[in-house]
């Protein structure tokens, strides 16, 4: 059995790649556009950024000479700072358990967090 249009999950995850086109939207997302509100509400909102990003860009000053340059230099420069930091933090033994703990706890939390958002899902589907 064909589906007569897309869910509104699928719209908000391939509109980003269709707002900025020209040419036409295929088949399911147009009828989809038609009969939802808050979808065809979330593509003018994604033309309007789109137009106000495009007005900036022809509008905007030239990126100074050596920006891209510098910035990458500063990224580096951050990442080496960041990986001396988590050295000096997992010297000692008990340091490292102490991180491999906190890490535990965060993958725990996570795990608990995305059950509870399945759930929540489900019940509000029922």
């Amino acid at each position: 059995m064909a589906r007569a249009s897309m869910r509104c999950d699928e719209v908000v995850a391939v509109l980003p790649a269709f707002a900025g086109e020209e040419a036409p939207y295929p088949h399911d997302l147009e009828v989809h556009l038609q009969t939802c509100r808050g979808c065809a509400d979330e593509e003018i909102r994604y033309r309007e950024l789109l137009g106000i990003v495009r007005g900036l860009r022809d509008a905007g000053e030239p990126a100074p000479p050596g920006l891209a340059l510098r910035v990458s230099r500063r990224a580096a420069r951050l990442d080496v700072a960041w990986r001396g930091y988590a050295r000096r933090l997992t010297r000692t033994p008990r340091s490292r358990y102490a991180a491999a703990g906190i890490g535990g706890a965060v993958v725990g939390a996570t795990a608990i967090a995305l059950i509870l958002r399945r759930g929540a899902r489900r019940a509000a589907t029922s």
